[in-house]
């Protein structure tokens, strides 16, 4: 039966996940070398607890992968990699991208709750203030640069109709050269 999910259970599976992480990462490592060995009991007592401690995440599933106990190093890691697996997967079954936090959250009732392992550093609810008067500056500096760009294509037209009526040749594009572009009837921007 799936478990509801709920604030409690998705900051029970944000302190679970890493250290099934770390514990899979030390099992790996001797199974390398060792796959054939017994458990030691202390990574043994260790594991056991932390697939208990996902059942009351992910329900039954993790005390199958738990099975009757390992016999080796390398059967613990398998069921620890796949008990990773699980977690991550309830994760991504269980938490969505909001837009409100700019990041993963939870699913849970109520206000969002990020994912910790997913959340950007130095993460600020909602967006940066705008300074209005920054705003309005920037808005007019657009407005400006959009209607002189739209000047400079007019009045190239014109030359170019002009040219054609008098029967000369087309202008050569403009190759940066500054007093080609025709003059302003006022200054859009700053031209230091």
């Amino acid at each position: 039966m799936p478990t509801t999910l709920t604030a409690a259970i998705a900051q029970a599976h944000e302190r679970l996940l890493p250290r099934v992480a770390a514990l899979l990462k030390q099992v790996e490592r001797s199974a390398v070398r060792q796959p054939q060995a017994p458990v030691p009991p202390a990574t043994l007592a260790v594991a056991r607890t932390l697939f208990a401690e996902a059942r009351k995440i992910i329900g039954r599933e993790a005390g199958l992968l738990a099975g009757s106990g390992p016999a080796d190093l390398s059967a613990l890691s398998v069921g620890l990699g796949q008990l990773a697996a699980g977690l991550e997967a309830f994760e991504a079954a269980h938490s969505s991208y909001s837009a409100d936090l700019r990041c993963v959250a939870w699913d849970v009732p109520g206000a969002p709750l990020p994912v910790s392992r997913m959340k950007p550093t130095g993460l600020v609810k909602g967006f940066a203030p705008v300074n209005p008067v920054k705003a309005a500056a920037t808005a007019n500096l657009r407005s400006r640069i959009g209607r002189r760009i739209d000047e400079i294509a007019s009045a190239r037209y014109m030359t170019g109709y002009r040219d054609g009526q008098a029967g000369r040749p087309p202008q050569p594009p403009f190759k940066g050269n500054a007093n080609a572009y025709p003059a302003e009837d006022h200054p859009t921007y700053p031209r230091d």
